[in-house]
């Protein structure tokens, strides 16, 4: 009878348990992200792109901070996540931690610069204007058309706080949109940007990237269970425009439209497609301008401009 009792008693609790907790939102999946506020579509957004994931499988802890191995590892994310090589120059940020791989791309991109000391800082809070720098330099490296805003004279009130490495980043997301002020004209330099906060600024970015586009990116096959998909990954400028420039050296071949690439390279109307398990891949590559509707074959006889071509990509994406 005793038993009986016990295990009505804990039924009943878990399901008083169950009543109080609040629920997934049907239209956003975060029990802590209603539907309707103000940050709801970005998170939605970011994570459906990949980039923000949830902190479980269904809270996004909008009032949680960010540091600074978490944004660089978003942003990675959104670059497309390329194999990186090279010695971590930071003594604070172990091979094995989870921001690694991003804090090495982020070096070999001069997108962070750490400190003084040999330090990254991975676990400390980010404030607003190592936000700005983090993400204008990453577009300052694909040489996004998103600089180029308004040149409207604006100029933030608290202007004089902004740290001189940070005022002309400050500018640069203030005017493409990705970042505006507070209430009183502010910036607010110092202050520490909250997981809502960040999901709004990382789906601007991120809209505006694709919206503008780029020197060169790279769609990568990526082969799940269930599907096939593509990965984006943004070419460095120096990269795309080594690229445009190889390509521009090929020959034209026949046409060979039913070739079929894994690998594509958008540069400006240009697409051009590989398939790096045939043979002699590196000798062709499929070519298709958007803008004249002109498609056909590129062909390297000596297969040296092909070769260095694979070379880049190398770069972004490991080639099997």
């Amino acid at each position: 009878m005793k038993l009986r009792k016990r295990i009505a008693a804990l039924v009943l609790s878990l399901v008083m348990l169950c009543c109080i907790m609040p629920a997934a939102s049907a239209d956003t999946g975060f029990r802590d992200v209603p539907d309707g506020a103000w940050f709801a579509d970005s998170a939605v957004y970011c994570r459906d792109e990949g980039f923000m994931k949830g902190v479980t499988a269904t809270e996004f802890r909008p009032d949680d901070v960010l540091t600074r191995g978490m944004v660089v590892t978003i942003l990675y994310r959104i670059a497309g996540e390329a194999p990186q090589q090279g010695e971590m120059p930071f003594s604070d940020v172990s091979p094995n931690s989870y921001c690694a791989k991003a804090v090495m791309w982020a070096v070999n991109n001069g997108i962070t610069l750490g400190f003084e000391d040999g330090t990254f800082h991975p676990d400390e809070e980010i404030n607003r204007q190592q936000f700005a720098c983090f993400i204008a330099r990453f577009a300052t490296v694909i040489d996004a058309n998103l600089l180029r805003g308004a040149e409207a004279e604006f100029s933030y009130s608290d202007k004089n706080e902004i740290a001189d490495f940070a005022k002309e980043s400050a500018d640069i997301v203030r005017k493409s949109g990705i970042m505006l002020g507070y209430p009183g004209n502010e910036f607010r330099p110092y202050s520490t940007t909250t997981r809502a906060q960040a999901s709004v600024v990382f789906a601007r970015f991120h809209k505006l990237l694709e919206g503008y586009g780029v020197p060169g990116t790279l769609l990568v096959e990526v082969k799940n269970p269930d599907e096939v998909v593509y990965r984006t990954c943004y070419l460095m400028k120096n990269d795309a425009l080594k690229l445009a420039e190889l390509f521009a050296g090929m020959e034209e071949s026949e046409l060979y439209a039913e070739y079929v690439p894994t690998h594509k390279v958008v540069i400006g109307d240009m697409e051009y497609g590989f398939d790096f398990g045939i043979r002699d891949a590196e000798k062709m590559a499929q070519y298709k301008n958007s803008a004249t509707g002109e498609y056909g074959m590129l062909y390297d006889k000596d297969g040296i401009v092909g070769q260095q071509i694979v070379d880049i990509l190398e770069k972004y994406v490991s080639l099997k």
